[in-house]
């Protein structure tokens, strides 16, 4: 097992200038630490599994929801960006809450 330490909050300050500079200092300042086993109680099982389900439940939600808006809207409809928007904000939930279920 491998557990990895949190990017630091600051760190998330440097996505306006662009990915790479994020990228960059997230791995470096990323400590990582290799377990042959750990124990965990059910309790912490779960506190891992409820996050990260929702957070792929909200992606798969998204996709299937532009899947058929797609083939319900025409393209030229003016509200083809809030669609593409609301999209765009729900797989970054999804994501961002899948990615923080990390082990307590």
């Amino acid at each position: 097992m491998l557990f990895k330490s949190r990017t630091p909050s600051w760190a998330y300050l440097l996505i306006p200038s662009g990915l790479l500079p994020f990228a960059i200092v997230a791995i470096v300042l990323e400590k990582r630490l290799r377990t042959s086993a750990w124990p965990f109680c059910a309790r912490c099982n779960n506190l891992r599994t409820g996050p990260m389900l929702s957070g792929l439940c909200v992606v798969v939600f998204a996709i299937l929801a532009v899947l058929v808006l797609a083939a319900v809207v025409p393209q030229s409809a003016p509200y083809a960006g809030p669609i593409v928007l609301a999209f765009v904000a729900l797989l970054f939930v999804g994501l961002l809450l899948a990615a923080n279920a990390g082990w307590p």
